[in-house]
């Protein structure tokens, strides 16, 4: 994902891959989101909880109630298992695709 903006969320959870760009959050109260990305915009947001990995620092004007937390890795896990789970049913199906060379 490239970009993720949200505008007057309540009371939502959000879980997202890795944000290639930035976040945009603006009157967005509480709510909860676990996110890795660039760079993090919050503006007017009240009572939200961050499980964060931003690689520079996040810009935050007139909030109030935040908090932040370590990012946790279930997106990795749930990619490996993922993986897992459907790389047999991969190798089956292109083994059925005629070699071109």
């Amino acid at each position: 994902m490239g970009t993720l903006h949200c505008t007057n969320c309540t009371n939502c959870t959000f879980f997202t891959g890795p944000i290639t760009g930035s976040i945009f959050l603006e009157n967005c109260n509480n709510s909860t989101y676990h996110v890795a990305c660039q760079q993090a915009r919050i503006h007017g947001t009240c009572n939200a909880t961050f499980y964060f990995h931003v690689s520079s620092r996040p810009i935050i004007e007139d909030c109030k109630g935040l908090k932040f937390g370590k990012r946790k890795q279930w997106y990795q896990r749930r990619v490996r298992a993922t993986l897992k789970l459907l790389l047999p049913y991969l190798i089956f199906k292109l083994s059925w695709i005629p070699c071109l060379c």
